[in-house]
């Protein structure tokens, strides 16, 4: 990732944060708020692989720990394991044969890093964290992670310097490194030939 790159990510951390704490705090729905600091590291993970997602959940839950009157780490720990696996449905960093629909994916991975935060914070010793509201916090945060996927994601490939979501030239008709010129390409047989 680029020094570029690594910047915009962080413009986008603080921005996202920042929506986070002075908005997103005060939508309250069912004792439970929508959580836009799982979009970012899921949607790395998504458009970057398994292991730059892991990095992203890590430092970003770290950042969301700061904010929370819980164990400090749990949210970096739960986070990291999450999008790890949101990563691995891109094998090598390469598309996978299914085409995952982002919403899908985010709305999912949602929901499996609260339940699983809850679940591991009350194994911890924080017996509040798993409750008969723990519910209702999932299905927010999913269903609101999942609304807003579509736009985030736009904004992490614009961080990321992911080429894959812009609009792309259509290619000319034998232009060098179109699939057109590629295949036409004539190697003479003397070259493969042993002699």
């Amino acid at each position: 990732m680029s020094m570029l790159s690594r910047f915009r990510l962080a413009l986008l951390v603080l921005l996202v944060l920042t929506i986070q704490r002075t908005i997103l705090d005060g939508v309250v729905i069912d004792h439970a708020h929508p959580d836009a600091m799982l979009l970012v590291p899921l949607l790395i993970a998504y458009l970057e692989g398994p292991e730059k997602g892991a990095v992203a959940g890590f430092v970003i839950g770290l950042l969301t720990d700061v904010f929370l009157p819980t164990p400090f780490g749990l949210t970096a720990l739960t986070l990291t394991v999450v999008a790890y696996y949101v990563g691995a449905l891109k094998p090598n960093g390469q598309q996978s044969q299914v085409k995952w629909p982002v919403p899908l994916v985010v709305a999912g991975a949602s929901a499996v890093q609260v339940a699983f935060f809850a679940v591991l914070g009350r194994i911890l010793g924080q017996p509040a964290m798993l409750t008969n509201g723990t519910v209702a916090i999932v299905a927010v945060v999913a269903i609101a992670n999942g609304v807003l996927a579509l736009p985030v994601l736009k904004a992490v490939s614009w961080a990321v310097g992911d080429a894959s979501h812009r609009r792309r030239p259509a290619a000319r008709r034998g232009a060098p490194g179109s699939a057109r010129t590629a295949r036409n390409v004539v190697v003479p047989e003397s070259r493969w030939r042993s002699a």
